[in-house]
């Protein structure tokens, strides 16, 4: 709607943008109904303010009406236009917590000496650039904000507080991290030594890849809404594009 609101306060002395706005969604409404549409869903979206106008609504209904794996997927390409979107990422990564560490489990069986341990580095490593991705914190996605936002790109990572924003997620970057913090080096001794008594090695490994992923995941989801809060200030809204 953008060139439209532009025109129309252009060529009007009393400009009303709800007025036009309004004029546009009855105007594609009656052009459906002639094409044979039945009850017509029209939403109203800028290029430029995708937090103003029809788009939440646009993506609740995406998200009632889509398959499940297509809403997913919808969801992790959201662009973070506010914080109820981060928030909403981040519970439905969490849910897929339990999924994600039962293949750390399912590595813990093979009696193959620290094999267990780089499984699991390996799937933390692969599911937290996932979360990384998803929260919109790559290097190309924060550049893409910092653009449309107007900010500087360092505003946006002067507030980024997990270490793995700024880095390249791999496994050898995950072992390090990790091994850093006295649980997670302990829990490793603590399954060679328990190499041969498969149980309490499977709990200790899945109970070892969960926490590290919701560690990781709540540290990415607070990065992500600071991020936000930044570009947010930095947005000049103009008018012609948000309404009254």
């Amino acid at each position: 709607v953008d060139i439209d609101l532009l025109n129309e306060q252009r060529s009007q002395r009393d400009f009303d943008p709800e007025k036009t706005l309004s004029l546009l969604r009855e105007n594609c409404e009656q052009g459906l109904l002639k094409e044979d549409v039945q009850a017509p869903q029209v939403f109203l979206l800028s290029n430029f303010e995708l937090q103003h106008h029809d788009f939440l609504r646009l993506h609740e209904t995406l998200e009632r009406d889509l398959p499940e794996h297509r809403r997913d997927a919808l969801l992790y390409a959201m662009l973070n236009i506010n914080l109820e979107i981060i928030e909403t990422k981040k519970e439905k990564l969490k849910s897929k917590t339990v999924s994600y560490a039962s293949f750390s489990a399912a590595g813990a069986w093979v009696p193959i000496p620290g094999l267990s341990v780089a499984v699991d580095v390996g799937l933390i490593a692969c599911f937290a650039q996932q979360y990384k991705t998803g929260f919109g914190l790559d290097t190309p996605s924060l550049q893409r904000l910092a653009e449309s936002a107007g900010a500087p790109l360092n505003d946006l990572t002067s507030v980024v507080r997990s270490p793995l924003n700024l880095s390249d997620i791999n496994a050898e970057f995950i072992s390090n991290l990790r091994s850093q913090t006295g649980s997670f080096a302990s829990s490793i001794i603590a399954e060679e030594a328990l190499r041969l008594t498969p149980l309490p090695q499977l709990y200790k490994a899945y109970n070892r890849t969960e926490k590290a992923l919701l560690d990781f995941l709540n540290m990415l989801a607070e990065d992500a809404q600071n991020v936000f809060k930044i570009a947010l200030c930095a947005i000049k809204p103009s008018v012609s594009t948000t309404g009254k």
